[in-house]
This record gives C-alpha cells, structure tokens and sequence, in this order.
C-alpha cells in the first residue's frame, strides 16, 4: 500500500460484506482516515469506517439515456470527474469492475486498484479478462453486459457476463481462501482476524438466534412479492429477525409493504432489521440459525460458525 501522506484510497461499497472487508483492511494498513475516500451503493451504510463520503446525484432517467446513446455510465463519467477534481493519485478498491469502477480505473490519477470479496459472486469460478484501457473495448464490455441484463432471469444464479475481474489488477481480499477460485493464490490477501470489527461494530441481535434472509428485488416477479414473502415466514421461529437484501433498502416503499404484510400474516413478532444490521459480524457475537434461499450467507454461516437452512421461496 502506498504510504504517502496525500496518497488516496477509493472504497466502492455496495453492500455490507463489502464494507466488512473495507474495515479489515484499512485496519491491516493503518490506513488514516483523511486518506479514505467513499464511494456508497445502494445506501449502505458505512457508520464503522471513517473518511469522506464521495456523492453524486444520480439521474436515473437520464442515465438510462445517457447510458444508451453512448454505451458508458454517466454515473460512473461524474464520480471520475469529481474523483480527478481532488488532484492527488489514488488506489482503487472495488468489489469487481462495476461500470463505475471501470470509469475510475481509467483516470489518469488512479495509480491501481484491487478487488475485495463481496458475497456470492466472488466464489464463482471467474478467471481474469484481459484489460484494455481503449474506450472502443470499455463501449463494448459495456454493450455486452446491458444485453445480457435485459436477458437474465429472476431465478438465475450463476453469471453469464464473465468480465467481472481484469488482469492489470493487484490484489484481492478475502475473508476465505475459497473466495475468488480462479485467480492466483499469490494475488489473494486473506483478512481473518476480525477482533477489530468486534471493537467497532455494536451488534443489533444478541439473543436473536433465528434470522430470516430475504432474497433480492429482482427475484420477485410481478405482484408475488406476498406469496414469496411467505414462503420464507412460514419457516421462522417466534421473535426471529428478517433480514432484507440490500437492493430492497434502497426504496423505502418495499420496507412499508413488508411490515403491512407480516401484519397481514399476524407475524408483528418479526422483527426487521435496519440497513446498519451486518449479519457477518453479528455471527461474531453469538452462533445463529439463518434461514432462506441461495446466498452468499451459506458459506460466512460456515465461516463464522453458525448454521443456515437452505430453502426455495422463488
């Protein structure tokens, strides 16, 4: 890691694994505070780490426009710009190459950047893509992953789109030596003592043992979000937690139905946890019992030492 007073160092956060790992690893590097830079998706919160928060509008009509007329990320064109404005070299960190990350890698400020593990995706067996900084090849990986987004399926696990990881990169962080099975052993860096997680992390759930996983929106086809809803709460003990996957957090109007259907099913005793809840590190804290479909939890479960019931609720 570099060292230099100045020197940045870019966090994409998209979930809370993601931000996990981020705090392992700017405590591994003793990485201050003044020098982190955040970058916040899906309104992940990111209480347990300090440093700027980078935002940027986002339009969402007109990058959709934007995003068909020129086949890049508006979103990803302004937060360079905004990145490039602060005038100093940065290290990016990133959980794959996200159209944003893409456009930050090309900034003639970014000095490099690493992957960290961010759930399921990252135990797929994905080899690394050859990188080319041309904007020819970074339109068309654009193209090739908007098709096959409008073609994927609500019950589809396993990704179709294989550039997630390219091979200019310089590490990747993980909490399991299983995460990222195609790449290098020597390119891993593996982050297992979570002791500082512990000290900074006030866990929500103690004496909750049972906990519900949620899948995500894109899983709920139509108006089945009732019955897929209940195929997961017919399984949950009294007084268990529900947990929501992080696409839902983003909308405030999938919370407000959620609480008027565990009404609707006379399951108040259902408590649904806020967007802070981190499940990983409350496993640090007491074993649990998780419930629900496939999902990168199965194997942190493991990991953490806790148990997860598998079942299909979609």
């Amino acid at each position: 890691m570099k060292s230099e007073n100045n020197f940045k160092h870019v966090f994409i956060i998209n979930n809370n694994i993601v931000l996990f790992i981020t705090k392992l690893i700017i405590d591994k590097y003793k990485i201050h505070e003044d020098n982190i830079l955040i970058v916040s998706l899906r309104n992940t919160k990111t209480d347990i780490i300090k440093g700027k928060l980078i935002n940027i509008r986002s339009f969402h009509i007109l990058e959709k426009i934007f995003s068909k007329l020129f086949s890049l990320s508006l979103f990803g064109i302004l937060l360079k710009r905004k990145l490039e404005k602060l005038n100093n070299k940065f290290f990016l960190y990133t959980p794959w190459d996200t159209d944003e990350a893409v456009e930050i890698q090309n900034s003639k400020y970014c000095s490099g950047f690493s992957y960290i593990e961010e759930g399921q995706a990252s135990y797929f067996d994905l080899p690394e893509y050859i990188f080319c900084k041309t904007g020819n090849n970074k339109k068309k990986r654009f193209r090739e992953r908007q098709k096959i987004l409008l073609n994927k399926t609500y019950d589809s696990d396993h990704p179709i789109f294989v550039k997630y990881y390219n091979n200019v990169s310089k590490n990747y962080f993980c909490i399991s030596k299983n995460a990222f099975p195609a790449i290098d052993i020597n390119k891993k860096i593996i982050l297992d003592n979570f002791q500082n997680i512990k000290n900074s992390y006030k866990p929500r759930l103690i004496n909750t043992k049972n906990i519900g996983i949620f899948c995500s929106s894109r899983r709920i086809r139509g108006n089945k979000l009732e019955g897929t809803l209940y195929s997961l709460v017919k399984h949950l003990p009294e007084n268990s937690a529900l947990k929501l996957h992080p696409s839902m957090y983003q909308n405030n109007s999938y919370i407000k139905k959620i609480l008027i259907l565990l009404e609707k099913f006379n399951r108040t005793d259902i408590f649904v946890c806020d967007s802070e809840t981190i499940i990983e590190a409350e496993m640090l804290f007491e074993k649990k019992k998780l419930i629900g479909p496939l999902t990168s939890l199965i194997k942190y479960a493991e990991i953490f030492g806790s148990s997860f019931k598998q079942i299909n609720i979609y």
